[in-house]
């Protein structure tokens, strides 16, 4: 092969040489794309919020700040508490809602993405829902505003955009199964008390 080579004319050696190190080099470093830039604006943006801060010393055991915001909301369970938390997801889904429609199989595929939409969904329904089952219709908003509803329809819309309907039921089915109180309850009569079957429509987008 060494010897084929360079039996070549020296111009012909030449242009093989420096193919063969552009391919190399595309293969290290793939030139950007518009989805890679706009994933990669997205990650430094939320840099410190649901990405860890690399600029931080490893010693230095910080939680992103929403997931500090999520333990909190979890733990107390109130307007004050979850206010930061709503008010952080509300950017954060902004944030990517800039996101072109030719990229959203690859920003769908950012694990912290799903997890933290995921994350915030299940909780909204779980936090309604409180330690028994509503006794009414009317109960099963908990003290929910009309704006904590809209952006629990937000995240809903972003999931069924995202990820599709079905996952989005299995998402709820596996929520709603471990609500408090709900054995030997039909999943229909769980769905009815549940956060899940409030319309959407009733509340202003965001």
């Amino acid at each position: 092969m060494v010897q084929w080579l360079l039996s070549l004319p020296k111009n012909i050696f030449v242009v093989l040489v420096l193919g063969a190190a552009i391919i190399f080099i595309v293969a290290q470093d793939p030139p950007h794309t518009i989805c890679r830039t706009q994933i990669e604006n997205f990650k430094s943006k939320q840099k410190g919020i649901i990405y860890r801060d690399p600029s931080l010393k490893r010693e230095i055991k910080k939680l992103p700040l929403l997931e500090t915001l999520v333990n909190s909301c979890k733990k107390y369970n109130s307007p004050g508490s979850c206010y930061g938390l709503f008010s952080k997801i509300k950017t954060f889904i902004n944030d990517f809602k800039l996101v072109s429609i030719d990229c959203r199989q690859a920003f769908a595929s950012l694990s912290k993405v799903k997890s933290i939409l995921f994350e915030v969904y299940g909780l909204m329904i779980r936090i309604a829902w409180g330690q028994a089952p509503p006794t009414e219709y009317q109960d099963k908003l908990a003290w929910f505003t009309d704006v904590d509803m809209s952006l629990f329809c937000l995240i809903k819309e972003q999931i069924l955009f995202f990820y599709g309907k079905e996952s989005l039921l299995n998402l709820e089915r596996k929520v709603l199964k471990k609500l408090p109180g709900v054995k030997g309850m039909s999943e229909n009569r769980i769905r009815e008390l549940a956060l899940v079957s409030e319309n959407c429509a009733h509340y202003p987008s965001l």
